[in-house]
């Protein structure tokens, strides 16, 4: 057997660690193809966080990230360390290599958790529920199932009830030019979410493609912002041939829970992407259990896809 040498990412291996990926969705897939680009993120530290293992005249036979990052399902004073791990399927040694790979994982994460004030620390894992030996293998190393994000599509095809907002609630529809609307915006978002998405972020995801023909709509009490909900859709049919608009970030302020806003600002959103000719709407949400899919089953929405996701914390410091 060849020397198995286990190094640092370098610039140059994301062709080969995209290949191996393809490789092992082929025979497991539990996960999107990530491009190759998303390895110069800055998350990555210029590669320190990500770990390549060669056989021979390198030929890489598996490899791991880690890299921080903030997610829904947890509560602020928790850091979060999501990684992932990849073993060449026809590498001979290939579950030793694969517990290597997470050892070493491992032990950058107790570097990592160092540098922030967080009390706790998790290692997170997410992968698609039918890639179960992804899944099955964490879980047998002491992860556990903490929560799950859902992919719902409804048939745009289908008719969309109308809806009338609940008393002393206006809808308003909107781009979010300006900086006071961006900014008013975003205090209500997080001020019912535990995401950190700041001002420079929704910024950046203004001036991308993707808002080309975006929306927001928006529910006022008032002068005051109570909810909202962001659509938008690719026109181009190359890029989107299924002719699929997307719907995100439903929020609804703890207040005005309960009196069908969320609703209404959802048949609104999906009335927009219907007229613009789109014949099916993405959501994304995460939930805990399945009654928190109940309100989007019962708007004709149902589970395109659910992604698993993983966690173990992270005992002691170093």
């Amino acid at each position: 057997m060849q020397t198995l040498i286990v190094t640092n990412y370098q610039p140059g291996d994301e062709a080969w660690m995209f290949e191996l990926q393809r490789k092992t969705l082929v025979r497991c897939p539990d996960s999107a193809l990530m491009d190759p680009v998303s390895y110069r993120d800055p998350a990555f530290e210029q590669g320190l966080n990500i770990f390549c293992a060669f056989e021979g005249d390198k030929r890489l036979v598996g490899y791991g990230w880690i890299r921080p990052h903030r997610v829904l399902w947890l509560p602020e004073e928790t850091l979060i360390l999501p990684l992932d791990v990849r073993v060449d399927p026809d590498y001979e040694e290939a579950e030793a290599l694969r517990q290597r790979l997470l050892d070493v994982l491992c032990e950058r994460a107790h570097v990592l958790r160092t540098r922030y004030p967080q009390p706790q620390a998790l290692l997170a894992a997410s992968y698609y529920s039918g890639g179960r030996s992804s899944i099955d293998y964490l879980l047998g190393k002491g992860f556990r199932h903490y929560a799950s994000d859902f992919s719902l599509r409804r048939d745009l095809r289908q008719p969309l009830p109308e809806r009338k907002p609940p008393a002393g609630v206006e809808l308003r529809s909107g781009r979010l030019q300006t900086a006071e609307e961006q900014q008013e915006y975003l205090k209500a978002f997080l001020a019912c979410e535990k995401e950190s998405w700041t001002l420079d972020e929704l910024r950046e995801f203004l001036q991308s493609e993707l808002w080309g023909n975006g929306m927001l709509i928006a529910g006022y009490a008032g002068t005051s912002m109570v909810g909202g909900l962001l659509v938008y859709y690719d026109p181009d049919p190359d890029r989107n041939p299924d002719k699929v608009g997307r719907a995100e970030r439903l929020f609804v302020l703890p207040s005005w829970r309960g009196r069908g806003l969320g609703r209404c600002m959802l048949y609104l959103g999906l009335r927009y992407l219907q007229e613009n000719g789109m014949m099916m709407a993405e959501l994304q949400i995460s939930a805990l259990s399945p009654r928190d899919l109940r309100v989007y089953e019962t708007s004709g929405f149902y589970v395109w896809q659910e992604t698993v996701l993983l966690g173990k914390e992270i005992l002691g410091r170093r």
